[in-house]
C-alpha cells in the first residue's frame, strides 16, 4: 500500500499510517487527511485476477449508498476514489469517518472477559442509537448485514457502517450471489430460504445482536451451518430474562418479538420499536393476580411461538419434499427409458417405447399395445415401511385382463435428517396377500394403502409379507419381460377361445 493516496480533487491527500482492519472486501487503513487536517479510515477494495465489471459495480454501489446516507448514527463517507490510467498501483478506495473507539463486537468481548453484564440503562441507550441509525437506512435501503462488527463507536456515539450488502428497499433481494451473503449467526429465517426481505429482516438481525449484548451469548450457536439454519428457522427462542434476570420484562418482550420466525410476527418498522420503548410502565405495581396472569400469558405466547415454528417446519418440509419428488420422478423415468433402450437394442425389429400421459402417469407400449402402466404417487407426509421413510410410490401394473392385480411397486426412500440427499428408489416386493389365490404368481401391485393400514394395525394377522430392496433397473427388466409373457399367454387363450367358438359355430351353433 502506498504511503500517500490521492483524493478526488487533491493529489497525495491521504497519508496512510497503518492497517486497522480487513475482510472479504479488502482492507481498512488509518490515514491522515492532509488537506482537512483530521484522521480518516480508508477502505481499499481487494483487487484480484478474477475481478470483473460486476465486482466494480458492486463497489460503486456500496460507495454510492455510503455517500448518500447522512446521520449522526451512520459512519459518514467522504469520497470514493477510482484509479486513474496512469496510477502505478490502481485501487478503488472509500474514504470514511474514523471510528476511534472500536465496535460493538469489541464491547461484547470485553464484557465477556470481565464476566460483567451491561446494565439495562446502557443497553437501552445503545439500542436506541442502533434504531436511529437503522431508521435512516430504511428510508432508502435494507442493510441486510446487521451484526456487532458493523456497529462502530466514534467517540461515545454508536454508528452503523458497511453497506456492502445493502439494497434499495424496492429492489429484488432473492439472491445469494451478492458479496458476503450476510453473517450466518444473525441471519433471519427468510434470508436462509431466499425469501422476500423487508425491514423486518434487519429487525430480526438487530434482535439477535441485542440478545447477545444483554446476555453475552447468542440465542443459537452451532459450528454446523445446516444445524444453525434449522435453529434460526425452527428453533425455540430463549428469553433474555432466562439468562439475565436483571433485564426488565418490557425489554425482554421487545427483543423476543424482534426474533420471531415469521416476518409478520415481528415489528414492521423501527418507529414501532421506538414507540414501544417510549411507553411508560404503570406507576402502581401489579397485583399478585395480574403478575400471575402476565406470567401465564408470556408462557402461552412462548408455546404458541413454538407451535408456529413447528407448523412452519412441517410446511417447509412438504414444499421441500414436493421439489425433491419432482427431481426423483424424472430420475425414475430416466431409469425406465434406459431399460427400454437396452431392450430395443436387443430387439431392434420389435421396439417398445414410453408414452407420457401427464407427469405422474406413463404407459409402456409395444406394437400398438399397452403393456404396462406406471402411476406415480408423491406423498405430502412421509410414511414408514420396514424402517424406511418413503415420500413417493410408483405402481407398475400389467395391462392384461387376466392379471388385474399383478405388477410391481417402487418406493422413494429418503433420510429425513438430510433433505439435501434426494433419496434412493427401491423395490417394494409384496410376496403374500389374501388377494392372491395361487402361490408363486408375480407380486401384487397397488398395495401401498393396504400395507399402510396394516402397518398401523401392526400387521397382526400376518396378511402381507413384503420387503424393500435394491435393484430397480433389474426389476423393471423383469417386469417388461413378464408383461410380454403375459401378453403371449393372453393371445394363446384368445386363439384357443376363437378355435372353440369356430368349432361350435360349425355344429350349427347347437353343439350336436
Amino acid at each position: 500500500m502506498k504511503s500517500l493516496l490521492d483524493g478526488k480533487s487533491n493529489e497525495k491527500q491521504y497519508e496512510v499510517l497503518k492497517k486497522i482492519g480487513s475482510g472479504g472486501f479488502g482492507e481498512v487503513y488509518l490515514a491522515n487527511d492532509l488537506i482537512n487536517k483530521k484522521q480518516v479510515a480508508v477502505k481499499v477494495f481487494q483487487q484480484s485476477l478474477e475481478q470483473d465489471d460486476e465486482t466494480v459495480v458492486d463497489w460503486e454501489r456500496e460507495a454510492e449508498q455510503a455517500l448518500t446516507l447522512k446521520d449522526d448514527h451512520i459512519i459518514e463517507a467522504y469520497e470514493f476514489v477510482h484509479p486513474t490510467p496512469n496510477d502505478e498501483t490502481p485501487a478503488y478506495y472509500l474514504v470514511m469517518q474514523l471510528a476511534d473507539r472500536g465496535s460493538v463486537r469489541g464491547l461484547i468481548d470485553s464484557q465477556k472477559n470481565a464476566q460483567q453484564l451491561l446494565d439495562e440503562v446502557t443497553l437501552v441507550d445503545l439500542f436506541k442509537q442502533m434504531l436511529l441509525g437503522l431508521r435512516v437506512i430504511h428510508q432508502t435501503y435494507l442493510h441486510r448485514d446487521i451484526k456487532p462488527e458493523n456497529m462502530l463507536f466514534a467517540g461515545d456515539v454508536l454508528k452503523l457502517s458497511d453497506f456492502g450488502l445493502a439494497k434499495h428497499i424496492d429492489q429484488a433481494t432473492r439472491t445469494r450471489t451478492y458479496k458476503g451473503w450476510g453473517t450466518y449467526k444473525y441471519m433471519a429465517p427468510e434470508s436462509w430460504t431466499l425469501g422476500k426481505m423487508s425491514p423486518a429482516t434487519d429487525i430480526y438481525s438487530l434482535g439477535i445482536v441485542l440478545f447477545e449484548l444483554a446476555t453475552l451469548q447468542l440465542p443459537f450457536s452451532s459450528a454446523d451451518v445446516v444445524e444453525l439454519e434449522n435453529l434460526h428457522r425452527y428453533g425455540e427462542r430463549p428469553r433474555v430474562r432466562s439468562i439475565n434476570s436483571r433485564i426488565s420484562t418490557k425489554l425482554d418482550g421487545i427483543i423476543y418479538r424482534m426474533m420471531m420466525q415469521p416476518p409478520s410476527s415481528r415489528y414492521q418498522s423501527i418507529d414501532e420499536i421506538l414507540n414501544e420503548l417510549e411507553k411508560t410502565p404503570p406507576s402502581a405495581p401489579l397485583s399478585p393476580t395480574l403478575q400471575r396472569a402476565a406470567g401465564l400469558a408470556q408462557q402461552l405466547y412462548t408455546q404458541k411461538t413454538a407451535q408456529m415454528a413447528a407448523q412452519q417446519k412441517r410446511d417447509d418440509n412438504k414444499i421441500e419434499r414436493t421439489k425433491l419428488n419432482v427431481v426423483k420422478v424424472g430420475e425414475f423415468v430416466q431409469v425406465v427409458n434406459d431399460v427400454i433402450e437396452k431392450f430395443n437394442q436387443a430387439a431392434p425389429e420389435s421396439k417398445i417405447f414410453l408414452s407420457m400421459g401427464d407427469r405422474d402417469h406413463y404407459t409402456v407400449i409395444w406394437d400398438g399395445i399397452d403393456l404396462i402402466t406406471l402411476s406415480i404417487q408423491p406423498f405430502l407426509e412421509t410414511i414408514k415401511l420396514k424402517g424406511q421413510s418413503i415420500t413417493s410410490y410408483v405402481d407398475v401394473s400389467f395391462r392384461v385382463p387376466a392379471r388385474p392385480n399383478e405388477g410391481m411397486c417402487f418406493v422413494l426412500c429418503i433420510d429425513e435428517n438430510d433433505l439435501s440427499d434426494y433419496g434412493q428408489w427401491k423395490v417394494l416386493e409384496n410376496t403374500f396377500s389374501p388377494l392372491i389365490t395361487s402361490p408363486g404368481v408375480y407380486p401384487l401391485s397397488a398395495e401401498i394403502s393396504q400395507l399402510q393400514n396394516l402397518q398401523r394395525q401392526g400387521n397382526a394377522m400376518g396378511q402381507f409379507q413384503y420387503e424393500i430392496r435394491d435393484g430397480v433397473a433389474e426389476e423393471l427388466e423383469t417386469t417388461i419381460a413378464k408383461a410380454l409373457e403375459y401378453h403371449q399367454q393372453s393371445l394363446v387363450k384368445r386363439e384357443r377361445f376363437e378355435a372353440e367358438l369356430s368349432d361350435w359355430e360349425s355344429d350349427d351353433g347347437f353343439g350336436y
